[in-house]
């Protein structure tokens, strides 16, 4: 089947096949397409990716015309932020496409000049003026500095999280060297298996005190929580060295309550262990209260103060969503 003739070369573009004046030829001839081609003008596509909940779509630009010297930054930059926004969401092809569409538009876009010279001015044309066709002229500034940004990006996202990394790391570090970590993780760890214990019989039976008490409240607050499945079990470890009793409880589910709950919690641990103390005859004046509320990892609220009979008595200290690991820590100190 034989090919349809050319389009003259004096016809402006607006004139072609589609019917469309393709965007930069505005009022250009196929001879001025051809010459602005020649010279290192191209025709582009830009890519652009949206996603709405699980489904993806990958689309690109109308093609464009850029003479030479334009790179298109403005379009290339438009549609990647389009892309950068909404293109993500969709699972697993949300990601995919939008960093194919972020790599197309990097490059500067689609090069599609063949394809449209063929369409314009028939196989035989296009390959002559591809042939003496000068190469397209460097990128301007506007898309160099998209590229540094497309190329900082990553990093300025990953170095945040690689510092935080290490400096936990460092952090960790540090804390297995002071005196009391050895004892603290001990602690740590029975409260992690779900068990009661203490460092010694008397701080056993008081540990299991405070856990028989604590655990009749939140059954008890358990109920008001419709819709909740709520693990009530809330092991305890108490150390007691003389001068110091340090009661640590897990609430296994303690991600599940608001804060207004978690304050609440924290503030009843204190109180039971204060009166629990008074009603073993183990509390005495002077003696030092740490408290420390956790969930399945972290310390919600560690509390410090002294023991205060009849009542007891208010915290000094509370520290929040983990600060007071470090008190804990020197807390256990005496015992190492």
């Amino acid at each position: 089947m034989s090919q349809p003739p050319p389009i003259p070369s004096d016809v402006p573009v607006a004139s072609n096949p589609t019917g469309k004046v393709i965007p930069g030829t505005e009022g250009m001839s196929v001879a001025e397409v051809e010459q602005e081609v020649a010279e290192g003008g191209r025709f582009v596509l830009f890519s652009y990716c949206v996603s709405i909940l699980i489904l993806t779509f990958r689309r690109s630009s109308s093609v464009r015309f850029l003479r030479r010297g334009v790179d298109g930054t403005g379009a290339a930059v438009g549609y990647s932020l389009l892309s950068s926004v909404v293109g993500w969401w969709g699972f697993p092809w949300g990601p995919i496409y939008t960093i194919g569409a972020l790599i197309s538009n990097f490059r500067g876009g689609k090069d599609v000049t063949v394809q449209v010279l063929e369409a314009l001015t028939g196989p035989g044309r296009a390959a002559e003026v591809m042939a003496t066709r000068r190469k397209p002229a460097a990128a301007g500034t506007g898309m160099m500095v998209f590229r540094s940004l497309m190329v900082a990006a990553p990093f300025a996202l990953v170095t945040p999280i690689v510092l935080g990394m290490l400096n936990a790391e460092k952090q960790d570090a540090s804390r297995k060297s002071e005196p009391g970590y050895a004892a603290y993780d001990e602690a740590n760890k029975s409260i992690s298996a779900d068990v009661n214990s203490g460092n010694t019989s008397e701080a056993r039976r008081l540990g299991d005190q405070i856990s028989s008490s604590m655990q009749r409240m939140l059954e008890f607050a358990a109920q008001g929580e419709k819709g909740k499945s709520l693990n009530t079990r809330c092991p305890v470890r108490c150390d007691m060295n003389g001068e110091t009793c340090i009661v640590l409880m897990k609430v296994p589910d303690l991600r599940k309550y608001d804060k207004e709950s978690k304050d609440a919690l924290a503030d009843a641990l204190w109180k039971i262990s204060q009166s629990c103390l008074e009603e073993s005859g183990v509390g005495k004046s002077g003696l030092k209260l740490v408290t420390g509320l956790r969930g399945v990892a972290l310390y919600e609220a560690v509390m410090m103060g002294e023991y205060g009979a009849t009542g007891g008595s208010e915290p000094r200290q509370k520290l929040e969503h983990g600060e007071g690991v470090d008190q804990l820590i020197q807390a256990f100190q005496k015992e190492s």
